[in-house]
C-alpha cells in the first residue's frame, strides 16, 4: 500500500483503506492538544474524549464501538479495562484492541470519602477508550511520548541520580538514540550511556544538562 507520491504506508496488507491508515496516523492537531500537571513534576499532554470519538466516527463511519471489560478500584484509583471493536458493514467484528484506563480518586477535603466516584469511573472508562485508539494510531503522537515521560518520571521521583553500571561509559545504544531523536534532543558525537541517560533525563525534568 502507497502514498500518492509512491511512498510506502506499509510492509504488509490492512483491512482498512489508504484513507483510513493516513487518518489513523496524522499527526494530532495543536488545537485538540491539552496539558495538565504531571506527577513526579511538569505537565502530560493529552487530547478529550470527544476528540477520539469524532476521528473513530469520522474514520469509521460510527462502525465501531467500546465496551467495558472490566472495572475496580485499586490503590486510590479507578482501573477500567476496555475493549474498542472496530466493525465490518454488516455489524460482525473486524477487529478489536484492549487497554487499561485509569483515574485517581479525589476525596472530600479531610476525608477518605470520594468527591464523585461516578464522575471517577467515567474517567477512567474515557482513559481507556483513548488508549485504545491509540493503539489503531489516533493520537499516537501525543500518548507514546507520555508513556515514556510518565516511566521515566516515576524511575526519577525515587532517586534523582541516574543508577550507574558498567555499561556507562560504552557508545549509547541504538535505542537512547532512538529515544534521543523521538524527542528532538541534539545528540553530540561520541555519546556514551550515561550521557545519554542524562540527556534524556534532563529533558524529561523539563531541565537542561
Amino acid at each position: 500500500m502507497t502514498e500518492d507520491h509512491g511512498k510506502k504506508l506499509m510492509v504488509g496488507k490492512s483491512v482498512f483503506t489508504t484513507e483510513q491508515i493516513l487518518r489513523t496516523l496524522q499527526r494530532t492537531p495543536p488545537h485538540h492538544v491539552y496539558q495538565r500537571p504531571a506527577k513526579g513534576g511538569g505537565t502530560w499532554q493529552y487530547v478529550t474524549g470527544v476528540y477520539i470519538k469524532k476521528c473513530l466516527n469520522y474514520t469509521f463511519g460510527w462502525m465501531w464501538s467500546s465496551t467495558v471489560l472490566d472495572i475496580r478500584e485499586k490503590h486510590g484509583q479507578v482501573c477500567a479495562t476496555i475493549r474498542l471493536t472496530i466493525h465490518k458493514p454488516d455489524g460482525s467484528e473486524l477487529l478489536h484492541k484492549d487497554d487499561i484506563g485509569k483515574k485517581d480518586i479525589i476525596m472530600r477535603k479531610g476525608t477518605t470519602e470520594p468527591l464523585d466516584y461516578g464522575n471517577d469511573e467515567k474517567a477512567a472508562v474515557t482513559d481507556g477508550l483513548k488508549r485504545c485508539a491509540a493503539q489503531f494510531g489516533f493520537a499516537s503522537d501525543i500518548y507514546g511520548k507520555n508513556e515514556f515521560k510518565e516511566i521515566s518520571v516515576e524511575e526519577l521521583t525515587e532517586s534523582k541520580e541516574i543508577p550507574k553500571d558498567e555499561h556507562d561509559n560504552d557508545p549509547a545504544t541504538s535505542a537512547q538514540i532512538q529515544t534521543m531523536k523521538s524527542l528532538k534532543i541534539p545528540i553530540p558525537p561520541n555519546l556514551v550511556q550515561s550521557r545519554a541517560k542524562e540527556l534524556i533525563a534532563a529533558h524529561l525534568e523539563g531541565g537542561k544538562k
